[in-house]
């Protein structure tokens, strides 16, 4: 095999794509719009306008521009997951089970599984966080992370909030 390797297709399934997004709890929320520039490189360097703020002008009077050092978004690719199950041919032919099938399904559970664990551990790196993972929700902290976001004008729709399945 090593020596035909050229020779031999590498084959995707889609059935893996499609099993895969349906378990992802938190990759639909990431923005992932930068995603077809991540081709090559391991990081990709976005730059911000920063916010400009407006000033008063009285007549005859000159205009104070502003002279902003933009900001970057650095998105770094260093990570890599992945499941793996062998199936031996004789055993894909002599099961009476969909062998290849079922586990497609448990490896794309697997991998979204630990997609989604991984972007967990972002939560803490948020500029703005409230509550505490072992203490029970509180009104309070609803309220005041509407606050947050409508402080920073973020936009009011597809607004997500994180819980345990202990406090749902």
């Amino acid at each position: 095999v090593t020596t035909a390797a050229n020779f031999i297709p590498e084959l995707w399934s889609a059935q893996i794509q499609e099993t895969l997004h349906k378990n992802l709890v938190l990759v639909p929320l990431f923005d992932h719009r930068y995603e077809a520039e991540l081709k090559k490189g391991d990081i990709l360097h976005v730059p911000n306008l920063a916010e400009i703020a407006a000033a008063d002008k009285a007549a005859s009077t000159d205009v104070t521009y502003t002279a902003n050092t933009e900001p970057v978004i650095d998105i770094t690719a260093n990570q890599h997951k992945y499941a793996a199950v062998k199936i031996e041919d004789i055993a894909e032919v002599q099961s009476n089970y969909n062998l290849r099938g079922n586990y497609t399904k448990e490896i794309a559970r697997a991998v979204a599984e630990a997609i989604d664990t991984h972007l967990a551990s972002f939560i803490d790196d948020f500029s703005q966080t409230l509550g505490t993972l072992t203490v029970d929700l509180t009104d309070d902290n609803i309220i005041r992370s509407g606050q947050y976001l409508d402080d920073a004008n973020a936009p009011t729709e597809d607004r997500f909030i994180g819980i345990s399945p202990a406090q749902k």
